[in-house]
């Protein structure tokens, strides 16, 4: 099968795993919806959640997608830029201050972009941005907001440190549309740019000297795809809590379906990380009479993929 077929098929997945997660949770509802009570349901709790879950999953895999490229690293994800990390320090803080819902999220926000400002000026040595730089500033930036969060952890009393560890391990059970009217216009917006910029993202994975040879401006132009790698990464972290597994592994599932050209990687990249969050979540909020944390159904299907994966390539990469 053709790799544009593949991604056709892949964008036609989305709106009907949509549909089937609208419909599917704890109670199960029936479109149209029967009832006022269960309109109600649908139109402020299942629809704002179901959309959280696209959003998120479409723009950590993407930026996934990005940095293993910009990269030229399989094990570059989100997380490697310590905005993961930094997120979960400013939500942690603004709950271990006590500040209504509204700040939680914006403290976490605001210390990722704080995050990747810090990456981006630690990784210019003598003017240069490396993939090696980028790697080391973002585990060191990651390293100082981990030992802040356990700071936070350490010092917080015991009832509200359950909050931050469910907070940690993800969920969407904050969705609503007042969430979504700020969330959604940033993630589109980067979305669409790395849609634009996708042809980019080809030449700087062949290497500096050839993509100057291309007439790419290889610094600015991979400072720009991380800055923009990070923004969806704050974005979705700030509103969803850690998600884990999703930026590393969509990107080599959609690799594998489409192959490595960006151009139609992203897309499949935005679909699949958006189709798998779905699904996630439905996993986690319809079995039982209580939500599961997101990450632990991330991992449980993530990591057997990732052995799979590893053993397939054999020590070989095609970014």
């Amino acid at each position: 099968m053709r790799p544009k077929t593949k991604l056709f098929l892949l964008f036609i997945t989305l709106p009907l795993v949509f549909m089937v997660s609208i419909m599917m949770g704890r109670y199960p509802l029936n479109i149209p919806p029967s009832d006022d009570v269960a309109h109600f349901v649908l139109m402020n709790i299942r629809i704002p959640r179901v959309l959280l879950a696209v959003i998120a999953g479409s723009c950590l895999s993407v930026a996934g997608a990005i940095l293993q490229s910009v990269l030229r690293n399989p094990l570059a994800s989100p997380y490697i830029l310590g905005v993961t990390q930094a997120t979960a320090f400013g939500a942690a803080l603004a709950m271990y201050l006590m500040l209504p819902s509204a700040l939680i999220i914006f403290s976490s926000f605001i210390f990722g972009l704080i995050a990747t400002l810090l990456v981006l000026l630690l990784s210019r040595v003598r003017g240069f941005l490396s993939p090696v730089t980028v790697i080391l500033s973002g585990i060191v930036v990651g390293a100082i907001f981990t030992t802040m969060l356990s700071a936070v952890q350490y010092m917080i009393d015991p009832w509200r440190l359950q909050g931050i560890v469910f907070w940690l391990m993800g969920s969407f059970g904050r969705a609503s549309w007042d969430i979504l009217a700020w969330t959604m216009p940033i993630s589109l917006i980067a979305l669409s740019s790395a849609h634009a910029m996708r042809w980019r993202l080809n030449i700087l994975s062949l290497g500096d000297e050839e993509a100057r040879m291309l007439g790419a401006r290889v610094q600015m132009e991979r400072a720009l795809l991380i800055a923009l790698s990070a923004l969806m990464c704050a974005t979705v972290t700030s509103v969803s809590g850690i998600v884990a597994f999703i930026g590393l592994i969509a990107p080599h599932m959609a690799r594998a379906l489409v192959g490595p050209d960006a151009r139609l990687l992203v897309p499949a990249s935005a679909a699949l990380g958006g189709v798998i969050m779905m699904i996630a979540d439905d996993v986690c909020r319809t079995p039982f009479s209580f939500e599961i944390p997101l990450s632990i159904v991330t991992t449980l299907v993530a990591a057997p993929y990732f052995i799979y994966l590893l053993r397939r390539m054999g020590g070989e990469w095609r970014g």
